[in-house]
């Protein structure tokens, strides 16, 4: 029985560090902190279904949750970050992207509407 105890503790420790140390990756990093970056309480924020894009412009997609200012929280919330021009878009952005009739710089942080399609709804 103690040599059970002794094995079982034993496959504990040496598998700790690998489920506990597990580093995120920097662009899962990035694509947090410019989502923080917009938000009215940036420590609220939930984040889920985190997944890398690779390709020519590689970039993250998402969901995130954050507290309103009644201090509750709202749904979920798509975004994808594109890393290399450290660039975020998010679903609430829809709006006014969609209504743009130039297809030129509108919205947020100077968005484009052809970004916009390209990496929030044809890629998602």
């Amino acid at each position: 029985m103690k040599a059970r105890l002794l094995i079982a503790a034993a496959m504990l420790v040496f598998m700790l560090p690998v489920t506990v140390g597990a580093a995120e990756p920097k662009s899962f990093i990035e694509a947090k902190a410019a989502v923080r970056d917009i938000l009215r309480d940036p420590a609220s924020a939930q984040f889920k279904y985190l997944k890398f894009h690779s390709g020519p412009v590689p970039w993250v997609s998402g969901m995130f949750n954050a507290k309103n200012s009644f201090g509750g929280y709202t749904d979920f919330e798509k975004f994808v970050y594109i890393i290399e021009m450290r660039y975020i878009i998010t679903e609430k952005m829809q709006a006014e992207l969609m209504t743009s009739e130039s297809k030129g710089p509108a919205g947020k942080n100077g968005v484009q509407y052809d970004l916009y399609k390209k990496y929030f709804i044809d890629e998602w």
